[in-house]
This record gives structure tokens, C-alpha cells and sequence, in this order.
């Protein structure tokens, strides 16, 4: 028999942690939910407005999980649902930690997957959404430092090698944390999907039914003008490095099979300060949220890979 497992899908923003968790969520047995942190714990103003991608606003899905508390929605999920995977892709890792301490009181298995891209193209991803010059880096460093210091057990999966190679690196995932894999499984825009939040690029394509490949291309002119320049900086920048490293070493194409079910986690004690002022954060949003900027995501689509697959 199946355990009953929660699969996080972690990572910076504009890293296709969105697009993933639908591709593992795209079973019979499995239920890809969106980023649930945004719907139990608002901050944006859209995020206090329910919005499942099926586009019903009395999706029987849901019906009955999004009243619950918080610390039950796990358990309720898989009560209700005819599911053996809940694919979860909140990338605020203090609500990771929290939901770690609500499955396992109640016997739910925990995995720990984060995506990322090679510093370059992240950087990319930010320049062409017209984020400040460092953004990019700022994101990257801030986030995995956190998810060190939380203690969270980490299998990595680097978006430019999903996207070159989806079949084989879908595969390797699979085998990494003990999901059954089939071929089509990157097919995830033919299954009606429930997803909550996430990049409006590939809700596009879910909405549409269909996906398409986006062939190799050169960077704009304007971003090849300091290319030169921040390869040189990224090479020089120990932290980056360190972490770049870090997460080679634990890419799902180089661990034993069956590891992610078998991760450990001792949290912290006591948390990280930052996890408290994320309560704090999270109490005062509920009361002041900040407004919607949806632009910036609506202006560069990111475009879902098929089998055959290619980088957006």
C-alpha cells in the first residue's frame, strides 16, 4: 500500500517550481493543489479571492478543504480525495516547516524537492520582468540560506536540464522520491488540473489544453550587453557558488533511488528569527495586504516544455 505523501515543490521565484508540481501531480492518484500558503496565509489582495484553475468557483475539489484550518488541510486532502500524492508548491519555508509538523503528527510522509535554474538564466528571468539589476541574486542566496538553516532535507532539480531533457529528468525524480513514472507524465496540461496561484504562464497553457516547444534562442541584445559582465561576477561570487555546489551534489540524477522518501528532519530548535517574523508578517497581511501586481507575470508567459522539451 501507498503512504500517504506530501511532495513540496520549493524554490525561488521564476524558477518553474509552478509547472513541476503539475507535471507530479499529473497522476489518477495524485492532486497538484497550487501554492496553498497563499490561500491559508494571504498577502496579496487576489490571494484572499478563490481562484482554481478549472475556473469553477464552487470546484468540488476543493469543496470542503479550503474552510479548513490550516493545520488540518493535509489530512482533510486525503480524506476526501481518491489520492496517494498531494503535490504542494508553497515556496515560503516557513510555512515548509509548519506543514512538516502537521503531516507527521498525523502519518503523513514529507519530501523535500527544490528547483532551480543556473544563475544566468535566473537572472535573465528577472531582468525581462524588469526586476531590479540584483534581484535575481538576492532571491537565490536569501532563500537557500534559509532553507539551510531550517534544516529542510533537500533533492534538487535543475530547471535547464528538465527542460532539455524532461522525459529522463521527470524519470529521475520519480525514482528519487518512489512516484510511479509513466511515459507522458510532463504531459501535465491534459489532466484537469486544481491548482491554486502560481505563474499565470502556465495556467495559460492548462486553461488552453495544449503546450507547445519554444525552440533554443540567443538572449536579446540588450541582456547579451552585460552577459560578458555577469558571468564574470557570478564566477567570482563565493556564495553563489557554494550554493550552486550544494545543490549539484544533491540533484536527483546523482542520488540513490527511493532517497526522498526516506528523508530525515530534525527541526531547529529554536526556529530561525525569520520564521517568527514571518508570523508576525503574515498576521498584519491578513489585515493590510498588499495590493495585486499581476504585470509583471502576465508580461513574459512562461511557456510549459512537451516531451521534447526546451528552456522557456
Amino acid at each position: 500500500m501507498v503512504m500517504a505523501t506530501v511532495v513540496y515543490v520549493g524554490g525561488t521565484s521564476r524558477s518553474g517550481s509552478t509547472m513541476l508540481h503539475l507535471i507530479l501531480g499529473n497522476a489518477a492518484n495524485a492532486f497538484a493543489c497550487g501554492e496553498a500558503v497563499s490561500w491559508f496565509r494571504p498577502e496579496k489582495t487576489h490571494h484572499f479571492r478563490f481562484d482554481c484553475a478549472c475556473g469553477q468557483s464552487d470546484c468540488p475539489v476543493w469543496s470542503g478543504l479550503k474552510e479548513v484550518p490550516e493545520a488540518q488541510f493535509y489530512a482533510a486532502a486525503f480524506k476526501k480525495l481518491p489520492i496517494h500524492y498531494l503535490v504542494d508548491s508553497s515556496k515560503d519555508i516557513s510555512w515548509l516547516l509548519d506543514a512538516r509538523r502537521w503531516t507527521g503528527a498525523c502519518g503523513i510522509r514529507n519530501i523535500n524537492v527544490f528547483i532551480w535554474k543556473d544563475p544566468v538564466d535566473l537572472a535573465y528571468s528577472f531582468w525581462k520582468r524588469e526586476y531590479k539589476k540584483t534581484a535575481w541574486r538576492a532571491h537565490f542566496v536569501k532563500y537557500f540560506r534559509r532553507v539551510q538553516e531550517a534544516g529542510l532535507p533537500i533533492l534538487a532539480v535543475n530547471y535547464n536540464e528538465l527542460a532539455r531533457a524532461p522525459q529522463q529528468k521527470i524519470a529521475e525524480i520519480c525514482a528519487a522520491i518512489d512516484m510511479p513514472y509513466f511515459a507522458g507524465k510532463e504531459r501535465f496540461w491534459e489532466k484537469e488540473q486544481h491548482h491554486l496561484f502560481g505563474s499565470f504562464g502556465v495556467r495559460k497553457q492548462v486553461q488552453i489544453g495544449d503546450s507547445f516547444i519554444q525552440p533554443d534562442k540567443a538572449f536579446p541584445p540588450e541582456f547579451e550587453e552585460q552577459l560578458k559582465d555577469l558571468r564574470e561576477q557570478i564566477a567570482k561570487d563565493a556564495e553563489v557558488q557554494e550554493i550552486v555546489t550544494t545543490l549539484r551534489g544533491v540533484d536527483v540524477s546523482v542520488v540513490e533511488r527511493g532517497v526522498g522518501a526516506r528523508q530525515k528532519f530534525q527541526p531547529p530548535i529554536p526556529y530561525p528569527a525569520w520564521y517568527y517574523w514571518h508570523q508576525f508578517k503574515r498576521l498584519w497581511r491578513q489585515r493590510f495586504p498588499r495590493n495585486s501586481d499581476l504585470t509583471k507575470s502576465k508580461k513574459v508567459a512562461t511557456i510549459p516544455i512537451s516531451e521534447e522539451g526546451d528552456r522557456s
